[in-house]
């Protein structure tokens, strides 16, 4: 009986064995999908948020309704798109090949991390630091199209920002 025992023992043990190679292997080949089109300095030139819409190329602007509210005046409300194109549209990423970028805002380092785009799958995968020191992965829509880059991401309070790049001519 114990020979029995110790055989099914290490039948299940292998089982185990082979089946973590397994996952480990599935890691290693989804990094592998990482395309490299994303290398280069991208900056914002257009952004909505929900309450404001900017865009730097063509300058067409949009409050929601109920921004339009608590900013009733032209004024109040031209002060407030003036400061989203100037908070936003100083966005600044920084994709090196090597699978790392950089988040610049006002042309100061923010923060950085790890990134693979899966343009098949139209994701850019983030792994950043959180306040604690611990990796958070995060899978952000993201493609490129006409040579733009479009992203769409939570931030903030939780507020989705689609927001569209261009690369930085070098």
């Amino acid at each position: 009986m114990r020979k029995f025992q110790a055989a099914f023992c290490k039948y299940w043990a292998m089982k185990y064995f082979i089946i973590f190679i397994f996952l480990e292997l599935l890691k290693l080949t989804s990094f592998g999908q990482c395309d490299s089109s994303l290398v280069g300095k991208w900056k914002v030139i257009s952004c909505f948020n929900g309450e404001v819409y900017f865009n730097l190329k063509n300058d067409s602007t949009f409050l929601a309704p109920e921004i339009k509210v608590i900013y009733p005046d032209t004024l109040s409300q031209k002060t407030f798109i003036e400061l989203a194109k100037e908070t936003y549209g100083s966005f600044v990423y920084d994709f090196e090949k090597d699978g790392k970028f950089s988040f610049f805002l006002h042309s100061r380092f923010q923060f950085s991390g790890q990134y693979c785009f899966i343009k098949s799958k139209h994701i850019l995968r983030q792994t950043t630091k959180n306040s604690l020191g611990e990796d958070v992965t995060e899978d952000v829509k993201g493609k490129i199209e006409n040579g733009l880059l479009y992203i769409s991401q939570k931030w903030e309070d939780n507020t989705m920002y689609n927001i569209v790049l261009e690369r930085v001519k070098q």
